[in-house]
C-alpha cells in the first residue's frame, strides 16, 4: 500500500504494519493547503525534484504556523518542491539527509503499483481548524481529490454537524492539545491515533498497537452469564484510577457517550452492589450519590457549552462507531438503569423500595 498523508501518521502506520516506507511523504509535514494541492497533481510535483527552503522565509513561517508552530522553532530542514509545497524535514539533521530519504523512498513509490490512500491528518490541529475560512476551502478541495481512499480526521464538533453525511471527513472526538503533544500520550500501549480504525480501512490484521488489553488483574469473572463482554469491562473500569479511565476513555467516541448515561451508571451500579447483602444495604445511597453526580455533571456542561458554543458534543450519529454503540442500549446494565429512572418518575423519586423487584434473581 501507499501513503499519502500531511504529517507523519504514515510513517507510523507503515510502521505499526511492519512495512518500509512506500511513500516519499515520511516523517515529514505538509501544511494542509500545500497537501491537497500536492495530491492533486503528486506525479508532477515529484518529477520537478526537491530543493532546500531558508527557514525565515516568510513563506515558509505561514505555512509552519498553520500546523501549529512558531518561526522560532523551525531548528529543521526545510524543502520544496514544484516551486511552492513547503517540505519540514523535522525528523533530519540535514537538507542533505532528508533529500537523500526522500529520492529513496520516493524511487519506492514510483516502482510500487499498490492502492494509493490518502490521510489528510488533522487531529489537534487547533489553531488552523479554527480559522473557518481557511479550514473551507482546504476540505472543499480534499472532497475533489481523485482518490478512491480517502479520509479527513479531525477533532472540530462544528466541521463533524456540518459534514456529517460525507464519509471522508471524520470525527475522531476532541483532543486537548496540538498534535506533537498528542503524539507524546500513549495510554494503555495503545498509539492515540488509533481512534479511527486503520485495520478496517486499510484492510490490514490488527497492528501490535492495538492489541493491548485491560489488565488481567482488573477483569472481571462473574458466573453471572447476562452480562456480555462490555458490561464486564465496564466493571473493570471502575477498580483504575481516575487517570487511566480518562485515557482510556479518550479512545473510543459513541460508546464512551452512552456509557455516560445514567441509565448505564445506574445499571452497572446497581449489578455491582448485588452481588453480596452489604451491596443491597448501601445500594440506594450508591444510586444517590451517582444520580446527583450525574446532575451537576450535566449541569457543569450546560454552562460551558453557554459560554462557548462550539465546545458542544456532536449527536451521537455522527460517531463512526454510533450503530455499534446502540447495541450498549440492549445490555443488562443500560436496562436496569432504564427500568430504576422509569419506577424513580412514577413513584416520585421513591423507586428505591422496588430494587429488588427490578433486579434479576440471578445477579
Amino acid at each position: 500500500m501507499r501513503i499519502l498523508s500531511n504529517n507523519c501518521i504514515g510513517a507510523f502506520l507503515y510502521k505499526d504494519y511492519g512495512m518500509p516506507y512506500k511513500t516519499p511523504l515520511a516523517m515529514l509535514q505538509v501544511a494542509p493547503s500545500d497537501f491537497v494541492k500536492l495530491c492533486l497533481d503528486f506525479d508532477n510535483y515529484l518529477d520537478s525534484g526537491l530543493e532546500s527552503a531558508e527557514s525565515s522565509d516568510e513563506e515558509v513561517i505561514v505555512k509552519w504556523v498553520q500546523v501549529g508552530g512558531s518561526a522560532a522553532n523551525i531548528k529543521f530542514p526545510v524543502g520544496k518542491i514544484g516551486g511552492e509545497i513547503v517540505l519540514f524535514f523535522q525528523h533530519s539533521k540535514t537538507f542533505e539527509h532528508a533529500k537523500e530519504a526522500w529520492n529513496r523512498r520516493k524511487e519506492r513509490y514510483q516502482k510500487d503499483k499498490s492502492q494509493i490512500y490518502v490521510i489528510l491528518n488533522l487531529m489537534g490541529y487547533a489553531r488552523f481548524m479554527s480559522n473557518k475560512e481557511a479550514r473551507e476551502r482546504v476540505i472543499g478541495e480534499f472532497l475533489k481529490l481523485p482518490f478512491g481512499q480517502k479520509i479527513l480526521l479531525h477533532t472540530n464538533a462544528e466541521v463533524a454537524m456540518t459534514y456529517n453525511k460525507q464519509k471522508e471527513i471524520i470525527y475522531v472526538g476532541e483532543i486537548q492539545n496540538s498534535w506533537f503533544k498528542f503524539m507524546g500520550e500513549n495510554p494503555r500501549n495503545r498509539k492515540n491515533y488509533h481512534r479511527f480504525d486503520f485495520d478496517k480501512w486499510l484492510k490490514f490484521p490488527k497492528a501490535k498497537e492495538q492489541k493491548a488489553e485491560l489488565n488481567p488483574k482488573n477483569k472481571i469473572t462473574s458466573k453471572d452469564n447476562t452480562l456480555n463482554a462490555l458490561d464486564q469491562q465496564a466493571i473493570a473500569l471502575e477498580s483504575l484510577t481516575p487517570e487511566k479511565q480518562k485515557h482510556i476513555n479518550e479512545l473510543d467516541n459513541a460508546k464512551i457517550r452512552i456509557h455516560n448515561h445514567l441509565a448505564y451508571k445506574l445499571g452497572v451500579a446497581m449489578i455491582l452492589n448485588s452481588k453480596s447483602l452489604w451491596g443491597y444495604i448501601r445500594m440506594p445511597y450508591v444510586l444517590s450519590y451517582i444520580k446527583e453526580s450525574h446532575k451537576i455533571e450535566q449541569q457543569k456542561y450546560q454552562e460551558k457549552i453557554a459560554k462557548n458554543p462550539s465546545l458542544k458534543l456532536p449527536k451521537l450519529e455522527f460517531y463512526p462507531d454510533y450503530q455499534e454503540a446502540l447495541k450498549i442500549k440492549n445490555h443488562l446494565s443500560y436496562k436496569l438503569g432504564e427500568a430504576l429512572i422509569e419506577a424513580s418518575n412514577v413513584r416520585g423519586g421513591g423507586a428505591n423500595i422496588c430494587l429488588f423487584a427490578i433486579l434479576p434473581r440471578s445477579a
